[in-house]
């Protein structure tokens, strides 16, 4: 059994070591090297250009109101889920809207924000031609991060807020604490850690987005922006495009650093607790009526997406047509990219999982050394951190000039290393939950190493295998942000191909094809849902 962790170890140091120490180190040599050898002018390059700057400064503060304002709103609605009594089909709708937006692309967002609030939007038109905010520029694209992180700090919140004992708060009462300290020794204190979590990844998810940027930021200077203009632009700069990249890494630095720290404090409950309601009604009433109309408020945004593809031109002629759905369908191009999407992702789904699920049995159950999970935890929380447009600019600059440049294989490579902290963080808690004698008593048993996997490990964490491939799926059909540079002609996906359209304002294909993509990420996510939990007849667990 040994010989198998170890040869597993050593290909899968390889594989990261190819994939991501590799077209990082690059990179760095692009963003260090000038004419006269090795220093920080392309740095002082950047920041004496004011432009850029100011682009470096909007991100960080733009970054920094939504992690607050996001992290508020999703202890809002996690406390709603957990702690407010009501009705389960309440609850239920609280988890499933507040994930609506996971399956669509950031991008898709920015559209969506422009048919509503903008001048000629569904929301303007009901108020009287009024507009309430400036679509293009801070306000819209601060209005759509909060939109795109909403789900991840629901998600973080809402775990952790589900270990929270109840009778934490009949102790603090009995106590004589007042309802404020209640709240706050009882609720805020053991949240602590994930709040500042909750604020870190989202800070992080949107100072490195790309989708928003493109669609929003017209002439308001971002680094996404600037990054994407000196790689991609009319005239390519290269070594100022990398010194960006190397700027967009020292957050992920930063934010490593943190996760790691706040990890080892963090207090691991194994009991969930049961929903119980601490107050008196006027709050419940007001904590249920908050979360459904930020709810309402955020599905209401992507309204667009279900009228516009069916009407022959929105806002001026409202008659039903099928066209162009037919024309996503007819058109060689369109109806590629949606093929290499689904490629891409089924590939990215099957490695990927595979790939996770390897470093987590490492992780979780190597017996060749005690070091090998500290290892795959930071390579996890460094895949966590770095920023899918650094990883793009990475590998493309390490593959310019060779066979895999524009290639579907350089695309899985890219996705299965920016997506996988996430579900190789799943397989390693399912693994751990798992009887630490199990492999010996399997052997006892007469089963070799192989047949332990598949007849005792994968059946008893098949729910989290479904989990991780859907997981996968649909964060490969919606992310762009890591593909525009390294997707070729022969490649394109449909989210690259959006931004393409939208070059050409054709928003109602681009509408088209964002209700396709919602529609195949809901069917996928509720096909592996279902897998997941189907019951088999026999689950050896010894």
């Amino acid at each position: 059994m040994k010989k198998y962790f170890t040869i597993s170890y050593i290909i899968m140091a390889l594989l990261f070591l190819a994939a991501l120490v590799y077209p990082l180190s690059k990179i760095l040599y692009l963003g260090l090297h000038t004419d006269s050898g090795f220093g920080l002018t392309n740095f002082r390059d950047l920041f004496q250009d004011h432009t850029t700057f100011q682009g470096i400064s909007n991100s960080f503060m733009l970054a920094a109101c939504v992690g607050l304002v996001v992290t508020i709103l999703g202890f809002v609605l996690a406390y709603t889920r957990n702690f407010v009594k009501t009705y389960k089909w309440f609850h239920n709708f609280l988890e499933v809207f507040a994930n609506f937006p996971m399956f669509l692309p950031t991008i898709v967002y920015g559209f969506a924000l422009i048919y509503v609030f903008g001048r000629q939007g569904l929301l303007t038109q009901l108020l009287g031609g009024k507009t309430l905010i400036t679509v293009f520029g801070p306000q819209g694209i601060f209005l759509g991060w909060v939109i795109y992180t909403l789900p991840v700090a629901f998600m973080l919140i809402n775990n952790s807020m589900k270990y929270i004992n109840p009778k934490l708060f009949v102790v603090s009462k009995l106590m004589g604490d007042n309802g404020l300290r209640q709240f706050v020794t009882c609720l805020l204190r053991p949240l602590l850690i994930t709040l500042v979590l909750s604020f870190v990844q989202c800070f992080f998810l949107s100072f490195t987005d790309f989708g928003l940027p493109v669609a929003l930021a017209g002439n308001y200077p971002l680094l996404a922006t600037s990054l994407y203009t000196r790689m991609l632009g009319a005239i390519p700069d290269f070594a100022h495009g990398a010194a960006i990249a190397i700027l967009m890494l020292l957050p992920t630095i930063v934010t490593t650093v943190v996760m790691v720290i706040l990890q080892k404090y963090n207090v691991k409950n194994t009991v969930k607790s049961s929903v119980e309601w601490y107050g008196n009604n006027i709050a419940r009433i007001f904590f249920v009526i908050i979360s459904t109309l930020l709810l309402v408020g955020v599905v209401g945004i992507f309204i667009p997406i279900f009228i516009v593809p069916f009407v022959v031109s929105y806002p001026y002629d409202m008659t039903f047509t099928s066209l162009h759905i037919r024309t996503i369908f007819s058109d060689v191009t369109i109806f590629g990219s949606i093929g290499h999407s689904l490629l891409l992702s089924i590939l990215t789904a099957l490695i990927g999982t595979n790939l996770a699920l390897v470093g987590a049995y490492l992780s979780a159950r190597s017996s060749i050394s005690s070091q090998v999970s500290m290892v795959f935890a930071f390579i996890s929380n460094v895949t966590n951190a770095i920023p899918g447009m650094v990883l793009g600019v990475a590998l493309m600059i390490a593959i310019s000039g060779t066979s895999l440049q524009n290639t579907m294989f350089i695309l899985i490579v890219a996705n299965c290393v920016h997506l996988f902290a996430t579900p190789f963080s799943m397989a390693d808690m399912a693994l751990h939950k798992l009887s630490a004698n199990l492999e010996t008593t399997s052997e006892l048993m007469g089963d070799n190493f192989i047949q332990t996997v598949f007849r005792v490990v994968l059946p008893n964490i098949r729910q989290t295998v479904f989990e991780m491939m859907s997981y996968l799926f649909v964060n490969s059909m919606v992310t762009i942000s890591a593909l525009i540079f390294l997707v070729g002609v022969d490649t394109a996906t449909i989210t690259t191909k959006m931004k393409e359209l939208q070059q050409f304002n054709r928003f109602d294909q681009v509408f088209a094809l964002a209700l396709l993509l919602f529609i195949i990420n809901l069917l996928i996510k509720y096909l592996m849902h279902m897998f997941g939990n189907f019951k088999l007849k026999r689950i050896v667990t010894y």
